[in-house]
């Protein structure tokens, strides 16, 4: 249709021949090898090229064909009522006279990174160089030269600087030696930028292409519009190149005080004297033959393999097997830790590594006592000097703490982690967020630790106590789960013990509320807070200390389980070392019979009917199923004001109990029950009849009938009666 519309266009025989050649070329479709171009067409019609140029020219500007820069070929031009050029320019019209011309280059320059090759392969890492498009103005603005590596992570930057009017050369140079980086370099445009009006046509076009309005109504245009970003594309990328290439000799290097006005010294290429920054900028980071894990962003398979390297090196394991085996953690275990000599005697340790091993162990040092971040660390192993990835530091650091004496102890901020393969690779992404302390071991603490694991460890805690890492968490937690096994009334008493001293007292306070908290920090725990329960106490005395509290706290539900005991054996009068099963069931053997079969208010009724069949000797059950019939509650979770709530309610229980004189045992006239229960035990209870005023029993009475009445004849009269007893049965013995 494109080809039937140009020649419709045109009378001219050349000219219609071509339109028909460009068509045929077209629709081969293989524009690589059959292009298009002046010099095909111009064979395909065994015409002069400058026949083709000028019959070709004169298509161009009755607007038929257009020709594409990139390809340097020739293509059909839309035409479908639309003045796509008019419609550019509107939208260039519209742009801003100011604009981020820096971004927008930016954005559409190939030109990103450099990659210094020589330096790459000497050192066995992948490091690169990227570029920054600014304004003169945008650079003299800089605040630091570290600003510009915080967002993007690049081993050096590349400034090139885009130049409107001419270079104030002065204010620049003294900016370059204030940023005072040799990883930047300045690049000069001997010319100033003359591709605006190109880059502001580009804007035009994306614009419509984003358009949905526009490319819903004009769908035939979207091709070209395409073709024309694509151009356009190509157009400022070859300028660019052409521009700030500086082996092309068209712009100014300026580094570290070296200017270079045209290329470099005789040999030296771009590439090559960005490899020589390299060499002296990172001169000390190791070298590590695995790409996979010598980068700034490993893979997750990668990563899983390191976090298994990270987990035995925590837990202090065996590495042996993997110098030998094949697995990817293998791989990556014998390329940062065997072949560079770390964990292979047979080998010096690689000059790079050590370097860094060495930083590691200097940070260490410092958190001796004393919290440090490890952005510390990583700006340090990251920046200048060392240059190393963070693919490689959680290796190295996991390697360098598990060799220490004393126990590491990592932050999140102001709360205590513990230390896994997760925990570091949180470390590696945000190291500001992190800290770390080294807790000093003495014999004093070591005697301390050990004294309060044998009270708190069992066996299966003591066999989770694989490191020293460990140690601290798992005896914490062992403590915080002791402490919440205790029952609520001795988490919660608040009268002084008779056997504690004022000062144990306050410390057992004390003691309680730490672990009432639901995240404890173990080493705050145990070298901070309980140290200060007892301030200028030794730590083979404080040990001592808090046996005393554990022991306090850990009687303290016995003591109370105790004076249960004594008050219901006082209450009822026991003889001389007679148990509380046998004192009980003499009292219950001397009342009356009604008393015994009375359905009196619900504490009356349950107390009788728990002495009826009670069958235990266990004191403490017995006591515990008592203070719940009289008070509602067990002696757990008993308050410092509930022995006497209880001594008065079995007081007040016995007497009314007591006060139910024997009785006619006539059924005549009586409300009188009796059935035999689930058990075969024949079951005879007299009860009074509910008042006609009391309207709770009378909604009662009411909901029981009309449930009866739902189901109808869907259950049957004996069903019916069989689940009334179910739930009477229940009821009476409850």
């Amino acid at each position: 249709m494109k080809a039937d519309y140009a020649l419709s266009k045109t009378k001219d025989s050349l000219e219609r021949k071509i339109i028909k050649i460009i068509a045929l070329l077209l629709m081969i479709r293989k524009p690589e090898e059959a292009p298009a171009s002046l010099k095909v067409i111009s064979l395909a019609l065994n015409i002069t090229d400058t026949e083709a140029a000028d019959a070709l020219s004169s298509l161009q500007g009755k607007q038929i064909i257009t020709k594409r820069p990139k390809t340097n070929s020739y293509i059909f031009k839309n035409n479908v009522g639309v003045d796509l050029e008019k419609e550019i320019r509107e939208v260039m019209a519209k742009q801003p006279e100011k604009w981020d011309l820096a971004e927008k280059i930016q954005e559409i320059s190939e030109l990103d990174y450099i990659l210094p090759k020589k330096h790459n392969q000497d050192y066995t890492i992948t490091r690169y160089f990227e570029y920054i498009f600014m304004t003169e103005e945008q650079f003299l603005n800089l605040p630091d030269a570290e600003y510009l590596f915080k967002d993007h992570f690049a081993d050096g930057k590349i400034i090139t600087l885009i130049q409107m009017k001419p270079f104030n050369l002065e204010a620049i140079n003294a900016k370059e030696q204030m940023l005072n980086d040799k990883r930047l370099i300045l690049l000069f445009p001997e010319k100033q930028f003359q591709e605006e009006k190109t880059l502001r046509r580009l804007e035009a076009v994306k614009t419509h292409l984003a358009d949905d309005e526009f490319t819903e109504n004009n769908q035939i245009l979207i091709q070209e519009l395409q073709m024309y970003q694509e151009d356009l594309s190509y157009e400022l990328n070859q300028y660019l190149k052409k521009t700030y290439a500086p082996d092309e000799g068209n712009c100014r290097v300026k580094n570290a005080g070296q200017d270079f006005l045209h290329g470099f010294q005789q040999g030296i290429t771009f590439n090559g004297f960005i490899s020589k920054i390299c060499n002296e900028v990172y001169g000390k980071t190791p070298r590590i033959n695995n790409e996979l894990i010598n980068r700034q962003n490993i893979s997750a398979q990668n990563r899983n393999a390191r976090d298994k390297i990270l987990t035995m090196l925590l837990d202090e394991k065996d590495c042996s097997e993997l110098e030998t085996a094949t697995s990817a953690e293998a791989t990556i275990y014998r390329a940062t830790l065997n072949k560079t000599g770390i964990r292979n005697s047979d080998k010096p340790v690689e000059k790079g590594c050590q370097q860094v091993l060495d930083e590691i162990d200097l940070f260490i040092t410092e958190c001796d006592g004393q919290k440090n971040s490890f952005q510390k660390l990583y700006e340090k192993l990251s920046g200048i000097g060392y240059g190393a990835r963070k693919g490689i530091i959680p290796i190295y650091l996991v390697n360098q703490l598990s060799l220490l004496q004393d126990t590491p102890v990592i932050y999140l901020n102001e709360m205590e982690v513990s230390l896994s393969s997760d925990i570091f690779e949180n470390i590696n992404q945000k190291p500001e967020d992190y800290y770390l302390l080294i807790e000093h071991e003495t014999a004093q603490k070591e005697g301390y630790l050990s004294n309060l694991e044998k009270l708190f460890l069992d066996e299966r805690r003591k066999a989770e106590r694989t490191t020293k890492g460990k140690r601290l968490r798992v005896l914490a937690d062992a403590m915080h789960r002791w402490y919440r096994s205790l029952p609520q009334a001795t988490q919660n008493f608040k009268k002084q013990p008779e056997e504690c001293s004022e000062t144990d007292y306050k410390a057992l306070l004390a003691f309680r509320k730490l672990f009432q908290r639901v995240e404890i920090n173990p080493r705050e725990l145990l070298f901070e807070k309980i140290p200060d329960l007892y301030p200028e106490t030794e730590y083979e005395e404080l040990s001592n200390r808090v046996i005393s509290l554990y022991q306090i706290l850990q009687e303290h539900s016995r003591v109370i389980e105790e004076q249960a005991i004594t008050a219901i054996k006082t209450e009822f009068k026991a003889k001389t070392k007679e148990s509380l099963k046998a004192c009980l069931l003499d009292w219950y053997s001397y009342q009356s019979e009604t008393a015994k079969t009375y359905l009196a208010n619900n504490r009356v009724t349950n107390f009788m009917t728990f002495l009826d069949d009670l069958k235990s000797n266990d004191e403490v059950m017995i006591a515990n199923k008592i203070s719940k019939i009289v008070i509602g509650m067990h002696i757990d979770d008993w308050t410092d004001d509930s022995l006497e709530e209880f001594q008065r309610a079995i007081h007040d229980t016995r007497n009314e109990i007591e006060a139910i004189k024997q009785k006619n045992q006539s059924k005549d006239g009586r409300n009188y029950i009796k059935f035999t229960n689930s058990e075969g035990k024949e079951v005879e209870k007299y009860y009074d009849d509910a008042s006609e005023d009391d309207s709770t029993s009378y909604f009662l009475k009411n909901a029981i009938e009309d449930a009866l009445d739902e189901f109808g004849d869907s259950l049957e009269m004996n069903q019916k009666v069989a689940v009334l007893m179910k739930a009477l049965e229940k009821l009476i013995q409850k």
